[in-house]
């Protein structure tokens, strides 16, 4: 596993400004040994802007490309690509994309919040989420991009925020999904 971090996040319990960048390549199998021979590319940027009073502009954009080393088996779908949850798009049921019951081999998404300050220790926020899934580089422009959109609640902590999500498939408001976590997601 080869993996470069940058990190320039201002609180990262409850981050108020600055970037944070990640790529990795992890090789699974090969001289390694294993069922499955493949390799892993990831990237992430993350980047906040604090426009007034504690209210955050949040973005997110990830990418993964997984290169199956053996042309003439596919991937089992554990090790393949998967969107969908509180993690990734948070309007939709996970860990599959609605389009993709297997997952894939390239994934990109977006993601973006607002957030604010509501009461004392109580804050929310809007946000709107996108990816993609597909198995050919070839096919990027092709790919469908699923959509969803949302809000939430936090109760600020010493330890971190306590988050609820409410997420919602565009289009179709009477699927929400609802999420309870620790930390930001991003």
């Amino acid at each position: 596993n080869i993996r470069y971090i940058s990190n320039k996040v201002h609180n990262p319990l409850n981050p108020r400004s600055g970037n944070y960048l990640s790529l990795s390549a992890s090789i699974y199998g090969t001289v390694l040994g294993g069922k499955r021979h493949f390799l892993k590319i990831r990237s992430e940027y993350r980047i906040y802007f604090n426009l007034f009073n504690n209210n955050i502009i949040a973005a997110r954009i990830v990418s993964n490309y997984i290169d199956n080393l053996e042309n003439n088996k596919e991937l089992p779908p554990a090790y393949q690509l998967t969107l969908g949850g509180q993690n990734t798009l948070r309007g939709w049921t996970g860990p599959t994309h609605p389009e993709s019951k297997n997952g894939a081999l390239i994934s990109d998404m977006m993601n973006i919040e607002y957030r604010f300050p509501l009461l004392k220790k109580f804050g929310g926020f809007i946000f709107l989420d996108s990816g993609r899934l597909f198995n050919d580089i070839n096919n990027i422009i092709n790919a469908e991009i699923i959509w969803d959109y949302g809000l939430g609640l936090v109760y600020n902590t010493k330890l971190g925020p306590i988050r609820l999500d409410m997420g919602f498939p565009y289009g179709d408001v009477s699927n929400g999904q609802l999420h309870a976590s620790l930390l930001y997601m991003f």
